[in-house]
């Protein structure tokens, strides 16, 4: 996994490199943001989280929750079935996905964004965060660990 950036001018939207962290066999999905260094993905959860710290960036617990309406991915059930191991360590969970939302996440009062898990055109139409910070990537990271001013809406666009 190389960081990736979405090519966008980084001075008048805030692209900064990321990566998805996916152990398949392991059964969990890590979301990197402002990471700088490829981190291997056969590194156990904590050495992941660790790594993703150590390069300054923010690591996101993915899909924490089983989507029962999505019956051809993998469940990615180890960060959720491990959540009281991990509840500190993330800087934030994954509270919706696409049109899912994980209202466990928000029950049990952990910081949260929503993400489109964006693969392909149609997940642009999906769960957004809406963080209010000064537009640097630096705040927004901030704003993220601390889960202050963060909104999520639900993007269908124009009809």
């Amino acid at each position: 996994m190389a960081p990736k950036t979405n090519g966008v001018d980084e001075t008048s939207y805030g692209a900064h490199p990321w990566g998805e962290v996916t152990n398949n066999s392991g059964q969990y999905h890590i979301l990197a943001l402002d990471i700088k260094e490829y981190i291997s993905p056969d590194l156990p959860v904590e050495k992941i989280v660790q790594e993703i710290h150590r390069q300054e960036g923010v690591a996101v617990a993915c899909h924490p929750h089983h989507k029962e309406e999505v019956e051809s991915q993998p469940v990615y059930a180890h960060l959720w079935h491990h959540h009281q191991q991990y509840q500190d360590l993330f800087d934030a969970w994954e509270v919706a996905n696409r049109d899912s939302l994980f209202d466990i996440i928000g029950l049990r009062k952990f910081n949260y964004i929503a993400n489109s898990d964006f693969h392909q055109e149609n997940h642009v139409f999906s769960w957004k965060s809406m963080i209010r910070s000064e537009r640097n990537c630096e705040a927004i990271k901030d704003a993220i660990r601390r889960n202050k001013d963060i909104a999520l809406y639900l993007y269908r666009g124009r009809t």
